[in-house]
């Protein structure tokens, strides 16, 4: 088998379409199931995802199409930092507890009130999966606990592919351990920090197996 390929026997249910497409209408009462219509669902990740229903958007900006503020869509620097961490976290917090069809979520939303998660798990940090709970991992950080701001925007921008672009996610860390020379941002060795190349990510973030997805392929 090619390192590039994985065999998944598991069924693609309700949880999996939550997080990898934007919309899939049910067919299920009240939402709850796993029968969905095929001609109404939003493959992938799109604006909708975190910005809201977007046909008043559409709508009111065909007929005014000189207008370049954005109407009728959810801004992101209106909302709390809470709220904020919730939009991302309803699919990047690990395995929840269902309340509510997380398809009915909209940014602004309290994400508790959709779906809980173990706080012995969030308080356990040895205890947290780097490919499924990113939202504890940053929680349990030094750099969340001692800001008031931090949050996911803070490193990753979501209109942009930055995936293993190291050099920007190494300045992202410069931009807060501000200071000169090759020792400033590290308490390390300088001998280890010139080995690294000056890469907080590899010391900081290493690279990890999965501890829960079993399709994830072991090193």
């Amino acid at each position: 088998m090619s390192r590039n390929q994985f065999v998944d026997s598991r069924p693609v249910n309700s949880s999996c379409l939550e997080c990898h497409v934007t919309f899939a209408k049910s067919t299920a009462l009240y939402g709850i199931g796993n029968t969905f219509r095929k001609k109404e669902i939003l493959y992938g990740i799109d604006c909708e995802r975190c910005h809201g229903p977007s046909e008043a958007h559409v709508k009111f900006h065909r007929k005014r199409p000189g207008m370049t503020t954005a109407h009728a869509m959810i801004a992101y620097d209106t909302l709390t930092r809470q709220q904020r961490l919730d939009a991302c976290a309803l699919c990047h917090s690990g395995v929840r507890t269902p309340l509510r069809p997380a398809f009915l979520f909209l940014t602004g939303d309290r994400l508790s009130d959709f779906s809980t998660v173990d706080e012995a798990v969030l308080n356990d940090p040895a205890s947290l999966d780097v490919h499924g709970n990113q939202y504890g991992v940053l929680t349990a950080s030094k750099c969340f606990q001692g800001s008031e701001t931090m949050d996911c925007n803070s490193c990753h921008s979501p209109h942009e592919n930055q995936r293993g672009d190291l050099p920007t996610f190494n300045q992202k860390c410069v931009q807060c351990h501000q200071g000169t020379g090759p020792r400033a941002h590290c308490s390390a060795e300088e001998r280890l920090v010139l080995r690294k190349g000056n890469n907080c990510i590899g010391c900081h973030m290493p690279l990890l197996d999965s501890k829960d997805a079993d399709c994830v392929r072991r090193r």
